[in-house]
Parts: structure tokens; C-alpha cells; sequence
């Protein structure tokens, strides 16, 4: 297995920053009549920086590629008196590249980024840089090859196997060999510290020799956590944040996984209860299908074994509704107490003369009764009129 080494350097400045040249890598502001305008721009295309003065063939691995902080900005040329505006999140894929997410992406309020937008949707052909520092090396020698963004890169070159971004930037040209100082310098330095695999450098492993003159035999050891913490503090903490973030990439990934899995179950849970509230409705109507079968013909039976005129059937029933005596939850009809309401109701209206017997008669035999009636009242109002006459001391003729 190749050794993993540790490198700690001063690396040119034109050494951290990239430019691929093309219409791949562009950055441009969209406008559209009533909305903001939205940042369109791809850092970096995902295939190989050809011929890079530095590194030789190069390949950013988009899956170790990170953000150096939550919002990185976006500049122009890199000069960061030049804000043009930030973001909180990049897009990667193998298709796409690294590109900047317009919907995470907020454009600043000053002339620098107003100068950007007008120029930019004029057409003015703006070229996209990222400032990439290293955490990861892999050198490949000219027969390797490794498999990265979804293709074969073959050496001799290097891939940044990790690495984090500062920033990106807006470039008209990117590096210039004239220019001095710049953010291209190749005099310029910053120190960066990374892991490297092949090439020389001094590792974390260490050479030994054995207190045996006869063998002079060397032998391989390794450091301990104690000596590995005393002799290189940084790569101790920076092993850390490997480790915190390989654990923290895993747990998004089953995350991921596992919010797939409840949806599909969420899915499953709806589809089912549709089909319980289904066959609840249709429960339901059927039993209130059977109770009116069944209310009818109590009503049938016990109407008919009565008293009352069938005129009036139909009211003795709005008065003794059957729904009134369907229980809840098991909506079932309670029949003897819907039968004990009927029978009272027929009752009182047959105690109430609204029977067959009473209000069934005959046209004369009601004018008759009706005569009788007021010959009789004539006759009371007669002695009457005679009796308060006699006690007034008047003669009654």
C-alpha cells in the first residue's frame, strides 16, 4: 500500500488558484424582467487541467472537493477588496462539474458586482476561478491510472484527492506571466500542509537501525499516539478532521438512505389508509342500507297493527326518526328502543282521536252533530237571558 506522507510547504500563490479556459468555465448573471438577477457559474468542468505549470495534469476529485467555511465569497480576480457576492452551496456532478447553486447565491450591493451583472449579460465572456488548497494528494507515475469523476485519468499527474475551497472568482484571463504580484504569483507563497501519496517526503513512518552493529539491520517502526502528537501536532489535528468528516459524510449518506425508506413507507402508510377509509364509507352505507330496510318495516308492522288513519303515518314517523336510535361506533339500530318510542308515539296518537274511528266519519253525520251542537247552545243562551232578566226584576215574555 503507498505510503501516506505529510507535506508542509510554501507553495506559490498561481500554484492554489485555477482557471480552465473555455466555454465550459463561465460565469455570467442571469436576468429575468421583475426578479433578481441569479448567478450562473462553473467553477470547474471535472475532466483534466491540461499541462498545469505546477502540478502537470491535474483532477480535482469532485467527491472530496468541500467548502473552506459555511458562505465562501465570490470575487473578482481574487482580490478580495473586490466582493462581488457569496454562497452557501456548491453542486457537484460528474456531468456538470463543480458549479455555484444560483438558488444559494446572493449577489452584493456595490458597483463591483453591478459593473459584473451589466457586463456579464451584455455578453462580456468572463472566465470562473476557484482558490483550491490541498488536503489529499495522490502523484501518479506514467503507467498508473486511477478512476475519478467518472473516467480514467492516466498519469504521469496528480489528483487532489481532498481539498477545500476559499473562494471562487470572476477572471478576465486568469494567471499573467507579466504581472509581478498578483493572485497568480508564481513568487508569491503561502504555506499550505497536506497529505501526499508517492513522490519523496519525510513521512510519518521513521527509519530505525537496530542497537546490533553486526546487523546494522534497519528496521521500519511506528510512531506511537503520545510521539505522533508531540512531533507533528498539525497532522494530528488535521487526521481529526479527516476522520470527523469521513464519519459525518457516512452518516448523511445512511441519513439519506434512511429518509428514503420512511418515505417509501410514508407512501405505503397513505395508500393504505385510503383504502381503510374506503371500505369504511362503504361499510357504513351498507349498514345505514340495512338500518332503513329494517326501520321500514317496523314501521310498517307496527303502524298497520294500530289504531291510527294512514293519513297520518307518515308524521308518526317524522316524529320517531330511526336514525335517532342508531348507536355510535357500532352503528347498528337499536331496535327495542326504537319500537318502545314507536308504540308511545302511536299511542299518544291514538289517545289524540287520530284514529279511523273518529276522524274517518261520514260528511252527514257531521253536519248533523254540528246542528245539534248549536240548537243546544241557542237553548243555553235562552235561559240564561231569562235568568238575568228575572233577577233584574223585568218580566220575561
Amino acid at each position: 500500500m503507498m505510503k501516506k506522507e505529510v507535506k508542509k510547504e510554501q507553495l506559490p500563490k498561481g500554484a492554489l488558484r485555477f482557471v480552465e479556459y473555455g466555454e465550459s468555465c463561465c460565469a455570467f448573471a442571469e436576468k429575468e424582467e421583475g426578479k433578481k438577477p441569479r448567478l450562473n457559474m462553473t467553477a470547474y468542468s471535472g475532466k483534466v487541467i491540461k499541462g498545469h505549470w505546477y502540478w502537470g495534469d491535474l483532477v480535482f476529485n469532485l467527491e472530496g472537493v468541500k467548502m473552506a467555511a459555511p458562505k465562501i465569497p465570490i470575487l473578482e480576480e481574487h482580490f478580495t477588496d473586490a466582493r462581488i457576492g457569496f454562497t452557501s452551496r456548491l453542486i457537484k456532478s460528474n456531468e456538470e462539474g463543480l458549479r455555484v447553486d444560483p438558488d444559494k447565491t446572493k449577489f452584493l450591493d456595490n458597483e463591483v458586482a453591478d459593473k459584473f451583472i451589466k457586463d456579464s449579460t451584455e455578453g462580456f465572456p468572463f472566465q470562473s476561478s476557484v482558490y483550491i488548497r490541498p488536503i489529499d494528494i495522490q502523484r501518479l507515475a506514467p503507467k498508473e491510472s486511477m478512476e475519478v469523476n467518472g473516467f480514467t485519468f492516466k498519469g504521469p499527474g496528480t489528483v487532489f484527492l481532498k481539498s477545500e475551497i476559499k473562494e471562487v472568482s470572476v477572471c478576465v484571463f486568469g494567471w499573467d506571466s507579466k504581472t509581478e504580484s498578483s493572485a497568480f504569483s508564481r513568487k508569491e507563497t503561502e504555506e499550505i500542509q497536506y497529505f501526499s501519496r508517492g513522490g519523496d517526503a519525510e513521512t510519518i513512518e521513521e527509519d530505525v537501525e537496530t542497537n546490533e552493529p553486526e546487523s546494522r539491520k534497519e528496521v521500519k517502526t511506528k510512531m506511537d499516539l503520545k510521539e505522533l502528537k508531540e512531533k507533528h501536532p498539525d497532522l494530528v489535528e488535521q487526521l481529526k478532521l479527516e476522520t470527523l468528516e469521513e464519519a459525518q459524510e457516512q452518516f448523511k449518506k445512511q441519513e439519506s438512505e434512511w429518509e428514503g425508506k420512511f418515505g417509501k413507507m410514508e407512501e405505503e402508510m397513505n395508500k393504505l389508509s385510503d383504502r381503510l377509509a374506503l371500505s369504511d364509507k362503504e361499510i357504513t352505507l351498507s349498514r345505514e342500507e340495512a338500518n332503513q330496510e329494517k326501520a321500514d318495516r317496523i314501521y310498517a308492522e307496527m303502524l298497520s297493527e294500530s289504531r291510527v288513519a294512514d293519513r297520518f303515518y307518515d308524521k308518526v314517523k317524522n316524529m320517531v326518526r330511526f336514525t335517532k336510535f342508531v348507536e355510535k361506533g357500532t352503528n347498528k339500530l337499536d331496535v327495542d328502543k326504537f319500537k318502545e318510542a314507536l308504540a308511545a308515539e302511536i299511542k299518544d296518537w291514538e289517545d289524540s282521536g287520530a284514529t279511523t274511528d273518529v276522524l274517518g266519519m261520514g260528511t252527514s253525520n257531521r253536519d248533523e252533530e254540528d246542528h245539534q251542537s248549536e240548537s243546544k247552545l241557542k237553548e243555553e243562551n235562552t235561559k240564561l237571558a231569562d235568568s238575568l232578566l228575572k233577577a233584574a226584576g223585568q218580566k220575561t215574555e
